[in-house]
């Protein structure tokens, strides 16, 4: 019951919404108050027994002005006045009451009981106040002292060691209760700071993000979630500098992040600005650990915390989101979407094409390949690492022609991108072992891929039958057409083709005869045709011409390519060739034909699909030279370029003429 009654009087200035530590201050000056009042209601007792009615006023009357100061705060709940009025009381009051009665010695320091109020106030008002009242209070006491004894004795002679031991007894009793009030609040307080401070590490313990806060500059501060120490693979980042360890995992430039950082605490900038000038939304980082390197993909983003009167920025708040797996589900959603348009690409590029003939370049692809294994099996002892690049190179280059003939555009681009790792590595003189893996890792792909083709195929077979075969130098001839309108196209170009034949060939001489006839219509689509400007200027048709024409003569097949362009540039073919190998000038033209065909020599500065890289000519020259054949180079300024090429004729099985 008692303990119910304080703890009602203790609430009388207390407001729902309050923390701890306000609703702490305000039961303490009720009770300070409450004790003062009780201490005024025994000295206005004593007074009164001691015969002295009038200072009996003084003490009665602090006990009543309390009261009324507490009702005042009970119905208007203004701390801050009645904290004013009840420290005012408290302190020249008892001045007051001890100056009428005598003095210190006659009221056994009656002032003490301001040390009472004065000691409490410090507990529940700022330090710069306490100060203040402080230093009141040691100027009532010296003009108690100066005035002391000025007012004769009032209270009779010998009660001035009771009145000390009294005064001395309560003031300590309650200066110790309220001490003991204080102490046990404050623990009170903490332990619930210390239980929020355990829910709160627990809820952030359990939060999947990473949190943590930053000071103005920019050093984490020890409050942060275990999720950061995870994600940033770290066991300690408090006190650690921001900026410094995001770039340190991230590769980023420290001052961008800086920079932005302090953009976050000038407040200068509205929220949405800054979150778009963000750097930290995506970060790619390498986080090294005991066990290794750890790639992840996280995105920072920061709120501002500002002060109390809301003109500064205080803290700064991150949050840090792993976005690895998200990031790994995307790119595979994108490599699936990727392949699924090029399985619809494939299908489509197959239902354009003869199936004799997809059906003749997967057997030719699969045969290229075998004999590649085959022939890097025989040399996986061999040191030779250029020449084993080179017959890679020879078996995609052929590949790509073969695609490309039949517009299947696919395994062009598998074949491309090969070419370029190739490319790259050739230019490295000195070749390793290990520069191999990625290039004869790119042929298992290519067979993957070719198999891949091979069941589609089969699966497309079955929805119609393969149908009449035409010749098969008609279907070459078509074939052709659609490869030099591809080229054209890309080169900005205009080119017509004249096809003539007088027989058909075996698969053995065809599959050469295709293969050569790839290389030197891309040659003279790319490097000799003019563009129709061009043309137009040198009194020439937009459109330029190509004839091809095949004839038999004395066991021998003569194949000729011949174009009506611009001829071989031989001013560019001498500024392409390295003066450190050779003198340019001093070259003659059969000097600079011959060149065309040395290994890595091209006339373009950048290589694309058709062309550039300095081994179409070479390879073939290897190839007609492998089959036993020559070939010969004809041109003119302004007249075109003519190819010859000269191979052992294998067999004829039927004539026939193609226009």
């Amino acid at each position: 019951m008692i303990k119910r009654l304080i703890s009602a009087l203790g609430d009388i200035g207390v407001v729902p919404g309050l923390d701890e530590k306000e609703s702490t201050q305000r039961r303490l000056l009720v009770y300070q108050g409450a004790l003062m009042a009780i201490g005024g209601l025994v000295w206005g007792s004593l007074v009164l027994y001691f015969g002295i009615w009038r200072p009996a006023i003084i003490p009665y009357g602090y006990t009543i002005l309390t009261i009324l100061n507490f009702v005042f705060l009970y119905f208007t709940k203004n701390f801050r006045v009645a904290r004013f009025f009840q420290v005012f009381i408290s302190l020249l009051l008892p001045v007051a009451f001890q100056l009428l009665l005598g003095g210190f010695h006659v009221t056994g320091a009656v002032t003490l009981w301001s040390l009472l109020s004065l000691v409490s106030s410090i507990t529940y008002q700022r330090v710069r106040s306490a100060v203040y009242w402080t230093v009141l209070y040691l100027i009532l006491i010296g003009a108690l002292a100066v005035l002391d004894g000025y007012f004769p004795g009032m209270i009779p002679e010998g009660y001035s060691a009771v009145l000390f031991a009294l005064n001395i007894s309560f003031v300590s009793l309650f200066i110790v209760a309220l001490i003991i009030y204080f102490v046990v609040s404050k623990d009170r307080a903490n332990q619930q700071l210390d239980m929020a401070r355990r829910e709160t590490e627990t809820i952030l313990n359990q939060v999947g993000e990473g949190l943590l806060l930053l000071d103005d500059r920019h050093i984490i501060q020890p409050s942060h979630s275990e999720s950061a120490l995870r994600i940033l693979e770290a066991e300690r980042i408090a006190g650690r500098n921001f900026a410094e360890l995001i770039a340190g995992i991230s590769g980023m430039n420290r001052e961008s992040i800086t920079d932005y950082l302090d953009l976050l605490f000038q407040g200068r900038l509205p929220a949405r600005k800054l979150e778009f000038l963000n750097p930290l939304t995506d970060v790619e980082a390498t986080i090294h650990t005991h066990n290794g390197s750890v790639k992840r993909h996280l995105q920072f983003q920061f709120t501002r915390i500002p002060t109390v009167d809301h003109k500064q920025t205080d803290r700064v708040f991150c949050s840090i989101a792993d976005k690895t797996e998200a990031v790994r589900l995307e790119n595979e959603i994108r490599q699936q979407e990727e392949k699924s348009r090029q399985r619809i690409e494939m299908i489509s590029q197959l239902l354009s094409v003869r199936p004799a003939l997809i059906h003749s370049f997967l057997g030719e692809t699969e045969i290229e390949l075998r004999d590649l294994s085959a022939f890097l099996q025989d040399n996986s002892d061999s040191k030779d690492f250029r020449e084993i690049l080179n017959r890679i190179y020879r078996c995609v280059h052929g590949i790509k022609g073969n695609a490309a003939l039949l517009r299947l555009d696919y395994f062009v681009s598998i074949c491309h991108r090969m070419e370029d790792t190739i490319d790259r590595l050739a230019h490295n003189s000195h070749l390793k072992a290990l520069d191999l893996i990625e290039p004869v890792g790119d042929l298992d792909n290519l067979r993957r891929a070719a198999l891949n083709m091979g069941e589609q195929f089969q699966q497309l077979k079955q929805f119609g039958a393969d149908g009449d075969m035409d010749g098969e130098l008609q279907l070459l001839q078509a074939n052709l057409e659609d490869l030099i309108q591809s080229i054209a196209e890309r080169e900005g170009k205009l080119v017509k083709m004249r096809f003539e034949a007088d027989f058909e060939l075996d698969h053995a001489s065809l599959r050469l005869l295709r293969t050569t006839l790839v290389q030197l219509i891309r040659n003279s689509v790319v490097h000799g045709i003019e563009t129709p400007d061009l043309r137009t200027r040198a009194s020439k048709q937009p459109e330029g011409s190509i004839r091809v024409n095949i004839i038999e003569r004395n066991e021998m097949l003569i194949l000729t390519v011949q174009d009506d362009g611009a001829g071989i540039d031989f001013d560019r073919v001498r500024e392409r060739i390295n003066p450190e190998e050779r003198n340019a000038e001093s070259m003659s033209e059969s000097e600079l034909i011959r060149a065309l065909f040395q290994p890595g020599f091209s006339t373009r500065q950048n290589a694309s699909q058709d062309g550039g890289r300095g081994v179409g000519l070479d390879l073939l020259k290897m190839e007609i030279r492998r089959a036993g054949g020559i070939i010969k180079v004809r041109t003119g300024r302004n007249q075109g370029t003519t190819f010859t090429v000269e191979l052992p004729f294998v067999e004829t099985r039927t004539s026939a003429e193609v226009a």
